[in-house]
């Protein structure tokens, strides 16, 4: 249970606790590490990291376990964080711990800082403690150094003569299976007082020692022990410790820790089986008490030292010697044979026992069990008198009980202050007491113990005048004895044979390991063997899996063989361009395997087993034979066959190029092998030669590996003289300096400049302002014909290659740079220049100026198409282009840089030289004429063609003015123009959203005119930006009028007429000063179109239009439209002011049953009875303040059918809406038809018709302005 209460103490289980959550942690950091992170960032997710990690946590339970300071762990810790976690921090776009330099620089930064605190709390530790470095210093005094060699020596070479019995195991049994011999000693340490007998005790032990030094010394009197020996028996090894460690503590501790310490050394396990605790009988009855407590702490303390450094629990062995020297003990077992002497006398206790006896108690115990060895004394004493035939014997005796009782005294309470339990230590959970025990090991008679408690010795003393302390002194016996026949003191040893046999010995197992110990090496062994377990499983695992995956291995390759074999035979029965990548491919890949690097394979592959570096070798030969015999004549083919479709279609500079790869492939030119593949790769592509091999890549890493190979041509053809030759004289029918030309071109097109496009040149920041005219011309200037191009790519290439191309095209073309040195330079004005440099910048230059001549006539204003953009985007447009950074200004300026070639400095080159034939040497003329041909040929196809233009810009014509001054510029002009077009459209914009009548200006259309006489760009600029912006303008003044006749019209039109009669069937009727007040003339709608739209609207069209075309204006001038119409046929009073309709009635047709029909229109009557047809005339409304119109058929049969009445403003076209149909007559006129009780009346009414159609369609046909 001890066990079990020491396990779940709270000390215990916190350390259990935080050994599984470091175990817990190191688990999920191994195994789940690789799975932590944020985002796509894993930090543990290598190897390293997650040891490195682990690592950390055990430092910081080291550090736990061993209490360092914690900004050790702090400082540990963050240098784990800087290197793991800090390549994955972000800040911005960056990450600035990434870097290894920089992470090592902070780890150093931190260690440092570490030092330095770490020195800091060492200062105050120093503060308050001066003397903590003194053990460190060399200066210091130096103290009496204690001879401890001899002890430790001893214990050292007997650990080492005892383990020599371990050689009959073999290594593997001791280190691997930790295995021990089965006759390990035990150890057991005697120590005592000075002459307390110990060495005598144990040659008198009756063990068998077999070393012959030691047996000689049996039955001798016993050496004095220097500092300690070790005696070997059969059954043990003894300790003999010199008395001075007990009776001389003071100065013998070094020696004694020394010897302790050495003896844990080489037995760290079990170091001691027991402790043997020896005093004499004259030891305890020779004391006072304060003695005896001396010897008992002095014997307690050697205990507690043997414990707390050996680290072991052991039982403890009192053994009171010298018995002897008690009176009457010779006398009293003098009788005993040798075996009765070899028995055990003394009292044994429980070990181990968890119910420790109390303080009291144990003293108790021990004096009850010492008492029954004295009473059995007592026992025996009558029958030893009787038996006992010498009178002085017999005396001697009958003293031995009463010192007996003394001595047990004594003794017990020497030993209960041994022994007893304390709170304060382990040994209050188990008892250290096994036994006590007396002995005698010889029997000298110079001297013994006289007890001065008796009668007599109290007597004798007050007659000697004596008052000793002790309560037995020490007296030397008389010398009348017969010694012949009595002194056999060291032929007899009492209670010690079977004492050390059969208690010590068979004791031997009670002694518990030093657990620290043997779970530190259990761990070691354990470590030790799971290391050589896993290093085995390891290897077997790595010969297996190296076994296994090379067997696979030969047997995928053999598998890769088989289908090369049957696809070569496929091949040589029938030679198709199909299945040659197949052949190459399989034939490449023959040492392929899923993931494995053939050349350098991972660790399980190996193991001594790997085969891939043979089986590579020899399937490179066999890929290289497939390269060189195969698809070697093909490319000679392919490249022959190419050059002769190019002699054939006549194209100088496919000859050229198909020529140079023909000379190359056949090793006749020099070897460019970058040069090679593409051209091969695109001859193979443009012939759909590619499609085999599924990927171009694949074709090109093929080509790749051919020519690599120093052998490459080991197995190529002859090339064709004749087919050379062919396209060499087609060559040379092109100008020298053409070619070079192209080459040039061709060769730099990889380093020139980014294209130069609109945006780029007019730097807008807000969008796009400029557009190309025509998509499929020039929209961007290549970067080659830039300034940049020119100067920084052209000029340097054409200088530092053209004597290099000029070599490359010489040996094209089969001839020697020395036929070309005689033609090379030629005399002008006495310098030489070289022509063919000339002639191939001309080439350049025209083309340049090409490119910029079609780019400047194709480039537009990019207007906003959409309506919704209205007049604001064009002022803004107009703003932009006047501002002060005006991407106009920056477009043609950018333009006049990039076509002015010619710099200031190159303007005289020569002019400022004096005496320049002595001053420079032929090398600086021709550079110096160079430069001037250079400069001319600039500014003559170049500048020249763009003066104008530079002009317009700058104020100068002249080359080098890009950066004078544009005061006075025609530039200066225009921007102020369009400053000034800008001020007028803002004044027209903000006039038209106030709602007020604008007069447009026709300087827009005046400043567009003149600028299509300005150079390029400005014609396709200027004109169409401000026509657009003037049609704008005037569509936004008519969209304001259209909102105007809104305001002013719509809404009384939709008060006063919309959804009333006669403008739509309803019973609410049109008041007639309403519709007089609208429709006459000068009334609203005439006075509204005479004041706004009368000089505008263009009214001989139908529909009526704005005389400008503006859209959307249809919809608004339909209702003037149709309210003209409205007028006319309306309004014929009072000078077109009033309502007032003329028309004629007549009755064409009446049914016979009706014998008269009556009508009545505002009191003009008119009767129809069959007579003949007579028109009559009506005029209406003949009334201002009522209308009626009736109309009945007599006779009558029903009144509600024979007869009608309308009444209201509005009566006459409620009559006419009232016929039940109405028909259209030859002449266009309006016949109402009535079904007057079924009875038919036909009514013509000429003159309110309009365009053959009733009037009164044309009122319900109008709409409100609002309405559309």
């Amino acid at each position: 249970m001890s066990y079990l209460n020491r396990f779940f103490s709270a000390r215990a289980m916190k350390t259990l606790l935080i050994l599984c959550c470091i175990g817990l942690l190191v688990a999920a950091i191994w195994f789940l590490g690789s799975f932590f992170g944020f985002g796509n960032s894993r930090p543990l997710q290598s190897v390293e990291s997650r040891v490195i990690v682990v690592l950390l946590l055990a430092l910081c339970l080291v550090g736990y376990w061993l209490r360092w300071p914690l900004f050790i762990m702090v400082t540990a810790a963050l240098c784990v964080l800087v290197w793991v976690f800090g390549p994955f921090l972000l800040l911005g776009e960056g990450r600035p711990l990434e870097s290894v330099s920089v992470r090592l620089t902070i780890i150093e930064i931190l260690i440092i800082g570490a030092f330095f605190y770490g020195f800091w709390l060492l200062l105050l530790a120093l503060k308050d403690n001066p003397a903590l470095l003194d053990k460190f210093t060399r200066n210091k005094k130096p103290s009496e150094e204690i001879d401890v060699s001899e002890a430790s020596l001893v214990i050292s070479r007997s650990v080492d003569y005892v383990n020599k019995k371990n050689t009959n195991l073999t290594f593997f049994q001791r280190v691997i299976l930790a295995r021990k011999s089965h006759d390990l000693l035990p150890w057991f340490m005697v120590l005592g007082t000075q002459g307390a007998g110990k060495t005598s005790a144990i040659l008198g032990s009756g063990q068998e020692f077999p070393l012959s030094e030691q047996l000689n010394q049996i039955g001798k009197p016993a050496q004095k022990t220097r500092s300690c020996e070790c005696w070997f028996a059969n059954d043990a090894v003894y300790i003999d410790t010199a008395g001075k460690y007990v009776s001389e503590p003071e100065t013998n501790l070094a020696e004694w820790g020394a010897m302790l310490k050495t003896l844990k050394k080489h037995r760290p396990i079990k170091a001691l089986n027991g402790a043997i605790v020896t005093f004499s009988a004259a030891d305890v009855l020779g004391r006072n008490q304060a003695e005896l407590f001396e010897l008992a702490a002095t014997l307690r303390a050697r205990i507690d030292d043997l414990r707390q450094t050996l680290g072991v629990r052991f039982p403890v062995y009192v053994l009171v010697t010298k018995l002897d020297q008690l009176t009457g003990f010779t006398e009293y077992f003098k009788i005993l044979t040798e075996q009765e002497r070899g028995q055990v006398w003394g009292v044994a206790f429980p070990y181990g026992d968890t119910k420790t006896a109390s303080v009291s108690e144990l003293h108790d115990q021990i004096k009850e069990e010492l008492l029954l060895l004295e009473n059995r004394i007592e026992r025996d004493m009558i029958v030893r008198q009787q038996e006992e035939y010498d009178n002085r014997d017999r005396k001697e005796m009958y003293a031995l009980p009463q010192d007996f009782h003394l001595l047990s005294e004594r003794v017990a309470e020497v030993v209960h202050n041994i022994a007893f339990a304390s709170r304060y230590d382990d040994p209050q959970n188990y008892t250290l007491l096994r036994g006590i025990y007396l002995s005698s090991s010889h029997q000298p008679l110079d001297f013994s113990i006289l007890n001065n408690q008796s009668i007599i010795r109290t007597w004798s003393n007050y007659v000697e005048k004596k008052s000793p302390k002790a309560i037995a002194s020490i007296a030397a016996r008389s010398e009348d004895r017969d010694f012949l026949i009595n002194d056999v003191s060291y032929g007899r040893q009492y209670f010690l044979k079977q004492l050390f046999k059969d208690v010590f010995v068979k004791d031997q197992d009670l002694a518990r390991h030093n657990m620290a110990n043997e779970s530190k090496y259990r761990l070691q062994r354990f470590l030790g063997h799971t290391f050589c377990i896993l290093l085995a499983l390891l290897l077997l695992n790595g010969f297996y899996n190296s076994y296994r995956y090379n067997s696979d291995y030969l047997d995928a390759v053999d598998r890769n063989v088989t289908s090369l074999g049957s696809t070569v035979n496929s091949f040589i029965s029938s030679p198709t361009d199909s299945i040659l990548p197949r052949l190459l491919t399989l034939s490449r890949y023959l040492p392929v395997y899923r993931s494995l690097d053939v050349l350098n394979p991972q660790l399980e592959w190996r193991y001594g087993l790997y085969t891939g570096g043979k089986v590579f070798e020899e399937s490179d030969s066999l890929y290289q034979f497939f390269l060189q015999r195969i698809l070697l004549p093909q490319i000679e083919h392919q490249v022959t066959l190419a050059l002769q479709n190019a002699i054939d279609n006549g194209k100088s500079e496919q000859i050229y190029h198909q020529l140079k790869v023909y000379l190359q492939v056949y090793g006749r030119a020099e070897f460019d092998k970058q040069y090679i593949i593409t051209s091969i790769t695109r001859l193979w592509d443009s012939a759909s030669m590619l499609q085999p091999y599924e990927e171009r890549q694949v074709f090109v890493t093929h080509l790749k590996n051919l020519l690599d190979s120093p052998e490459w041509r080991r197995y190529g053809q002859n090339m064709d003289e004749g087919l050379v030759k062919s396209a060499r004289a087609l060559l040379e029918r092109e100008d020298q300096a053409s070619r070079l030309y192209k080459l040039i071109k061709d060769s730099v097109m990889q380093d020139v400049p980014a294209d130069l496009t609109l945006s780029t040149m007019a730097k807008s920041r807000r969008g796009e302002l400029f557009s190309p005219i025509d998509d499929n011309g020039v929209t961007v200037i290549p970067g080659f014909f830039t300034h940049a191009g020119y100067y920084n790519v052209f000029k340097k290439k054409m200088e530092l290659s053209l004597a290099t191309l000029e070599r490359e095209d010489s040996w094209v073309l089969g001839k020697t740079p020395k036929n070309l040195s005689d033609t090379s330079f030629s005399a002008d004005n006495n310098v030489l220049v070289n022509p063919v440099q000339n002639q191939v910048l001309a080439y350049y230059l025209d083309e340049y100026a090409l490119y910029w001549t079609d780019f400047l006539s194709n480039i537009r204003i990019k207007l906003q198409d959409s309506d919704d953009a209205g007049v604001a985007a064009h002022i803004y447009m107009l703003r932009t282009l006047s501002a002060q950074d005006s991407p106009l200004v920056n477009l043609v300026t950018r333009a006049v840089s990039e076509t002015t070639l010619v710099g200031k400095e190159e303007n005289s080159l020569l002019d400022n030289i004096n005496n320049k034939g002595q001053v420079l040497n032929a090398m600086s003329k021709i550079n110096l004429a160079h430069a001037a041909m250079e400069r001319k040929l600039l500014q003559e196809r170049v500048d020249n063609r763009f003066a104008p233009l530079r002009e317009f810009v700058t104020g100068n014509a002249t080359s080098g003015a890009t950066q004078q001054s544009r005061s006075g510029a025609d530039l200066d002009k225009l921007m102020g123009s369009l400053s000034e077009q800008y001020t007028l459209f803002v004044i027209y914009g903000d006039a038209i959203m106030n709602g007020n009548a604008v007069e447009l200006s026709s300087s827009a259309q005046q400043l567009g005119t003149e600028s299509q006489i300005w150079p390029e760009p400005f014609p396709n600029l200027i004109p169409p930006l401000l026509e657009s912006a003037w049609k704008r303008l005037h569509a936004e003044s008519v969209l304001r009028s259209n909102e105007g006749i809104e305001e002013a019209l719509g809404k009384v039109c939709r008060k006063t007429l919309q959804g009333r009669y006669p403008f739509a069937d309803s019973r609410r009727d049109v008041k007639i000063t309403d519709f007089e007040n609208f429709f006459a003339s000068d009334g609203l709608v005439d006075e509204y179109f005479k004041t706004n739209l009368a000089n505008k609207v263009d009214v001989s069209s139908h529909p009526w239009r704005y005389k400008d075309g503006a859209a959307d204006s249809e919809v608004a001038l339909d209702m003037f439209e149709k309210a003209t119409e409205i007028r006319h046929q309306f309004f014929h009073g009072e000078g077109g002011r009033s309502l007032s309709l003329v028309f004629d009635i007549s009755v064409p047709y009446l049914d016979p049953a009706i014998t008269q029909l009556n009508m009545n229109f505002d009191g003009k009557q008119v009767n129809y009875a069959h007579w003949p047809v007579l028109p009559v005339s009506v005029m209406w409304p003949a009334s201002r303040s009522t209308s009626k119109v009736t109309l009945n058929a007599t006779p009558r049969i029903a009144a509600n059918e024979s007869a009608m009445m309308f009444t209201g403003p509005w009566a006459l076209f409620r009559w006419m809406d009232n016929a039940s149909d109405i028909e259209t007559t030859d002449s266009g006129e309006s016949r109402l038809i009535f079904d007057l009780d079924s009875r038919r009346a036909k009514i013509d009414i000429s003159g309110l018709t309009y365009n053959d159609r009733p009037v009164l369609e044309l009122l319900k046909n109008f709409r409100c302005v609002g309405d559309y």
